[in-house]
C-alpha cells in the first residue's frame, strides 16, 4: 500500500528558542525536532476537544497519537522536519521588554543594572523556512488527512514551538501545502472552520471572538475563548507589548496569568498568546484556556482580562 503524505512549507515569524541535542539549553545549536511538534499538536488537539469524559479523551488521543498503555501502540502518522536552506540563528533577548541597563523600568528606582534584560538564548530567527512532512502508514478513519491538515494549521495559528511560546515566541506561518499557496488569510471565521473539523459543534462565533458552547466540566486546559488583536508594525514591537502586559498583570493575580514562583511550583499561563502575520504587520492571537491547577489561586479574575486587553 502506498504511503500517503502531506507536506507543509513553513516560515518562522518570531524567534524560536528550540535547543538541539548537543550542549546545554543555553548554548546548543537550535534544531527542529519532530517530537516537539508532535507534542504541540497533541496539546492543541486535546485543548480543542473540551471533553468532560477523561477516559474517552485519553482513548481517542491514544488512537491518534499513540501511547505507552496496553494496546495503544504507535501513532497513526509520522512526522519529518527539515530546514529549507541554511540555518539562520543568533542570540536574542529572552525578555525583550527589559532594556538591560540601569534605565529599565524594573530597576530604575534602585540604581542598578537590569539583569533580566541580559538573558539571551540562541534562537532560530524570523524568516527561516522549514518543511514538515506527515506520512500515513495505514488508513485511519478516526483521523483522516483533512483533520490532520486542520490540526497542523490550527497549531500554527494558536501555538508555537520552544521556550516562551505562550508569550508569542516560536510562532510560525504556513507558506505552502503540498506545493500550493494557502488561499485563505487567518481570521476568526477561518479558525472557527478548523475547529469545526476537529470538534464539531463545540464552539461558536461570538462578538469579536470564538467562544466555547456552554459549560465544560473537564479538568484540564481546554479552549474557552479565542480572539485576534490589533496590528503591530513589527514582531519585535508585539513581543515587547506581550512581555510588558505580562509583567504589569502578574502581581495581584497570582495564577490567573501563570506563575513561575509559587512555593517551588510552576503554573503555565492559561492565556496563550501567539503571533500571526498579514496586511504588512503582525497581530496577536489570544487563546484563553481553562485554568486547572492543584494550587490555590488568589487574586481577581478581572486581571486576566486586563492582561488580554493590554495586548488586544
Amino acid at each position: 500500500m502506498p504511503v500517503e503524505k502531506i507536506t507543509f512549507g513553513c516560515r518562522v515569524l518570531t524567534p524560536l528558542f528550540l535547543a538541539g541535542a548537543d550542549g546545554t539549553e543555553r548554548y546548543a545549536v537550535p534544531e527542529f525536532r519532530a517530537p516537539s511538534l508532535k507534542g504541540a499538536m497533541r496539546f492543541w488537539w486535546r485543548a480543542v476537544q473540551a471533553e468532560e469524559d477523561r477516559d474517552r479523551l485519553k482513548n481517542t488521543e491514544a488512537g491518534i497519537f499513540g501511547g505507552a498503555g496496553k494496546g495503544e501502540g504507535k501513532s497513526t502518522f509520522g512526522i519529518g522536519m527539515s530546514y529549507t536552506g541554511p540555518l539562520h540563528s543568533k542570540k536574542y533577548q529572552l525578555l525583550p521588554h527589559h532594556s538591560g541597563d540601569e534605565n529599565c523600568f524594573c530597576v530604575a528606582n534602585r540604581g542598578e543594572q537590569c539583569k533580566k534584560g541580559m538573558i539571551t538564548r540562541t534562537a532560530i530567527f524570523p524568516g527561516q523556512e522549514f518543511s514538515v512532512e506527515f506520512s500515513y502508514n495505514r488508513p485511519h478513519q478516526l483521523f483522516p488527512p483533512e483533520r490532520l491538515r486542520a490540526l497542523f494549521k490550527l497549531t500554527s495559528i494558536l501555538g508555537g514551538l520552544g521556550k516562551r511560546s505562550r508569550r508569542g515566541f516560536g510562532s510560525f506561518a504556513i507558506n505552502a501545502i503540498d506545493g500550493l499557496k494557502p488561499e485563505r488569510e487567518v481570521s476568526l471565521e477561518y479558525i472557527h472552520e478548523l475547529l469545526e473539523l476537529l470538534a464539531p459543534g463545540k464552539y461558536h462565533m461570538g462578538q469579536n471572538c470564538i467562544v466555547l458552547n456552554g459549560a465544560c466540566g473537564g479538568h484540564y486546559p481546554f479552549i474557552r475563548e479565542i480572539a485576534i488583536g490589533r496590528q503591530y508594525g513589527s514582531a519585535d514591537e508585539l513581543l515587547k507589548a506581550i512581555g510588558m502586559a505580562s509583567h504589569d498583570h502578574d502581581v495581584d493575580c497570582l495564577g490567573f496569568v501563570g506563575t513561575g514562583d509559587l512555593k517551588g511550583r510552576r503554573l503555565a499561563s492559561p492565556v496563550y498568546v501567539s503571533v500571526i502575520s498579514g496586511g504588512g504587520g503582525f497581530r496577536p492571537v489570544i487563546t484563553t484556556l481553562n485554568t486547572e491547577s492543584n494550587i490555590t489561586l488568589r487574586g481577581d479574575m478581572a486581571v486576566q482580562q486586563a492582561f488580554k486587553v493590554a495586548i488586544l
